[in-house]
């Protein structure tokens, strides 16, 4: 890789007749305040400027097709940038956590890009890539991945009911803390609002599938239903969510998915409705304050240390007609302990006082229906 010089300014001049500005070219060069780039640059790679934050400001030339992935990425003293006719090609994440960052305009010749309101979209207004305002234009059915990645001073924002998909660490790390989801949206993407300060948030029934870590580390998230429509919940979809209380998850979802409520230490109460069939690995662990936890008659698989570290479950109910139905591998799994109060099906006490595993409990109460 090509290593451009730095003055003792912080100034770089990129020689004429460079071609392409590689990937990482300049990453986590803080020295680095402004740059000349000649019109022989086509490409501005993958990460090219990513973590340059003393970067102030930059002229991208009307040569450039191309800007990469997370290219100016964290660039913090970044206050505006112009975006030339010929760019065909912006990356995922080009402009993520830009902090400083006020305004993106976009030439009105380019013929794939534009900006309206504070926005960047695509030429068609469909595809939003970057925002630094709370409201989200009309005709908006995609918000990009990272598009308000880091955006600190976002508190509410408004969707339009033209959004079909929230994308890859939309919303992440910003200081958003409530949001009502339209009725058109049916995915939420991977880290969606990790990191946010997300208080409160609405899941439309049109909703099916929430991503990998969609909601993790959202400390301050005390609610959530989700709804009926909702059929996959990724892997640590809700980890670290200190301040989640209960959740009911929904007879749709047929797996838990591994780590899906780690950390969650303030979880008290979880039940789970019929057709669940699996939970995964580690998806209560360090559930601290959990203290009660229904598992129906359908789950027929629980993933290593699923419910290790809950120290303070008091209570389980079982909604399996004999403890014949299962299997020693799930028994295993289940946190029992003589601390634990099982709640059993009416009239099968007996079957599971005399069980070698169940008789390990405090108390067994057939009172299930």
């Amino acid at each position: 890789m090509e290593q451009f010089t730095i003055d003792e300014n912080g100034h770089c001049v990129i020689p004429a007749g460079t071609i392409e500005i590689g990937e990482s070219a300049f990453a986590d060069r803080y020295s680095l305040k402004s740059v000349e780039i000649p019109s022989s640059v086509t490409s501005i790679g993958n990460d090219a400027f990513a973590y340059c934050s003393c970067l102030r400001s930059i002229e991208i030339p009307s040569s450039v097709t191309s800007i990469g992935n997370e290219a100016f990425a964290h660039c913090s003293c970044l206050r505006s940038i112009e975006i030339p006719n010929g760019v065909i090609e912006i990356g995922k994440g080009a402009f993520a956590g830009c902090s400083a960052l006020q305004s993106i305009e976009v030439s009105q010749d380019n013929k794939c890009f534009m900006s309206q309101g504070n926005c960047l979209l695509s030429k068609d207004g469909t595809m939003l890539l970057w925002c630094k305002t709370s409201v989200i234009p009309e005709g908006v059915t995609t918000i990009g991945d990272y598009a308000f990645w880091g955006c600190k001073n976002l508190r509410s924002i408004k969707i339009p009911s033209s959004v079909t998909s929230i994308g890859n660490e939309a919303f992440a790390c910003s200081g958003l803390r409530s949001i009502k989801i339209p009725g058109s949206v049916t995915s939420i993407g991977d880290g969606a609002f990790i990191c946010s300060a997300l208080q409160s948030i609405e899941i439309p029934s049109s909703m099916t599938r929430i991503g990998k870590g969609a909601f993790g580390s959202c400390y301050n998230l005390k609610s959530i239903e989700l709804p009926s429509s909702v059929t996959h919940i990724g892997d640590e979809a809700f980890a670290y969510c200190k301040g989640l209380q209960s959740i009911e998850l929904p007879s749709s979802v047929t797996i838990i998915d591994n780590s899906t409520f780690f950390g969650c230490s303030g979880l008290q109460s979880v039940r789970i409705l019929h057709g669940v069939i699996e939970i995964g690995e580690w998806a209560f662990l360090g559930c601290e304050s959990l203290q009660s936890i229904e598992i129906p008659s359908s789950v027929t698989s629980i993933g290593d240390r699923a419910f290790l570290k809950c120290k303070n479950l008091s209570s389980l109910t079982l909604h399996y007609k004999e403890p014949i139905d299962l299997s020693p591998k799930l028994v295993a799994e289940l946190p029992i302990s003589d601390k634990i109060t099982l709640h059993v099906p009416v009239g099968t006490g007996d079957a599971y006082r005399h069980h070698l595993e169940f008789s390990k409990v405090k108390e067994v109460i057939d009172n299930v229906r």
